[in-house]
């Protein structure tokens, strides 16, 4: 069997909390976003697209072995962000430069490491730690003022534990995607 799946962190419950009510900060600026769901709250580490059982099993397999020593380590959101395409926001985030989540961004080059090694085409862009808490309804402008207004809004950081990676499983609704864990990779 197939799965649409990715590898992913998730934050804990307090994170996903205080997301929630910084995701209502900006929605409070009547930004054109769709918001994400908080139970989908999470870092990607690779989207892997349709990856049938054997293949993922393998990379669960060689995710353990490879983290198997790997302590648990803190990760960083500290400012919001936007991802654009052509000029045209697509994606609100939170989270970090890459040297503010250094031992992340480590964790997340072995990973797609890995994916490369089993056969996965890699990334052409570099990982970036976030979560996405919005995406735009329409390819349309946001204005200077509101992509301003949204990068300048401050909060004290939040911070968490990493305890595990996931393998997710992805299905798509006409709502939107549902998330299933398929394989869970401790840290010590």
């Amino acid at each position: 069997m197939v799965h649409r799946s990715f590898i992913g962190i998730f934050p804990t419950q307090e994170v996903i909390s205080q997301l929630a009510i910084l995701q209502s900060t900006i929605k409070n600026l009547n930004t054109p976003f769709r918001w994400e769901e908080q139970i989908k709250f999470h870092i990607t580490l690779s989207f892997l697209g349709d990856k049938d059982e054997v293949w993922l099993q393998e990379l669960f397999s060689n995710l353990t072995k490879t983290f198997s020593s790997q302590k648990k380590f803190s990760i960083s959101l500290l400012r919001f962000g936007l991802f654009s395409q052509r000029a045209i926001p697509r994606t609100l985030w939170i989270g970090s430069h890459r040297e503010e989540n250094f031992e992340l961004c480590t964790i997340a080059d072995a990973v797609q490491n890995i994916c490369v090694e089993l056969g996965h085409t890699k990334e052409e862009k570099t990982f970036h730690p976030h979560i996405t808490i919005g995406r735009a309804k329409a390819q349309r402008r946001i204005s200077l003022h509101l992509i301003t207004k949204i990068e300048n809004t401050f909060f004290e950081p939040l911070q968490f534990a990493c305890n595990e990676i996931r393998i997710m499983k992805s299905v798509l609704h006409e709502k939107g995607s549902h998330y299933t864990t398929l394989f869970t990779v401790p840290l010590r």
